[in-house]
């Protein structure tokens, strides 16, 4: 295993302005589709990966004002920095159903795949252990495949989605070009 070259801190507002840097861009050659069969009445979803249409990445916009306004709701944010540049960063809140919410996590795009992201979830779990909160809540887009497999790798499972939070066509829209992914959300249970 490669020596590890990083270490996470504290983070403080003076970072907003070296986090916006970070290559946010993820490939979004995957994404975890949803059928949905039968009616209302005695609806079956599956979920299954699908390669798309037209592979291709995007960016995560992020911005010194949309961090900022994040960062007064978080309860705990922390930075991965190497050699004192920050390469990552994430911000835990606590929500009122006694659970911790995943608000931003970010790894720099060259920072990837060196267990920062992992390592950051497992500091957001013992938050919510130490905080007496019953499980951890990530909201993952469903074409984020890298953020998906990071959350299943540390124990969370998918719990619900969301087919209208970023945009009004529904899931139906998942096979149309330019689909930016529904909205996914992983939990994972705090032991008593």
């Amino acid at each position: 295993m490669p020596r590890k070259t990083w270490r996470i801190r504290d983070g403080a507002a003076d970072d907003l302005p070296a986090l916006v840097r970070l290559d946010t861009t993820i490939d979004t050659t995957w994404q975890l589709r949803l059928v949905r069969e039968g009616s209302d009445d005695d609806l079956r979803l599956t979920l299954s990966w699908s390669k798309s249409f037209e592979p291709s990445t995007r960016r995560l916009e992020h911005s010194v004002a949309s961090l900022a306004e994040d960062l007064t709701s978080s309860s705990e944010f922390m930075v991965a920095e190497r050699q004192g540049t920050p390469v990552a960063f994430c911000m835990v809140g606590t929500n009122w159903n006694r659970t911790a919410e995943v608000l931003d996590i970010i790894v720099d795009a060259p920072s990837r795949k060196q267990g920062i992201g992992g390592a950051m979830l497992d500091r957001a779990s013992a938050f919510a252990r130490r905080g007496g909160l019953r499980a951890v809540q990530w909201e993952i887009q469903s074409d984020n495949r890298a953020a998906i497999d990071v959350a299943r790798r540390r124990g969370f499972r998918l719990a619900g989605y969301h087919d209208a939070l970023y945009h009004n066509d529904g899931y139906e829209a998942q096979t149309r070009p330019g689909f930016r992914g529904l909205a996914l959300f992983f939990t994972l249970a705090m032991e008593p």
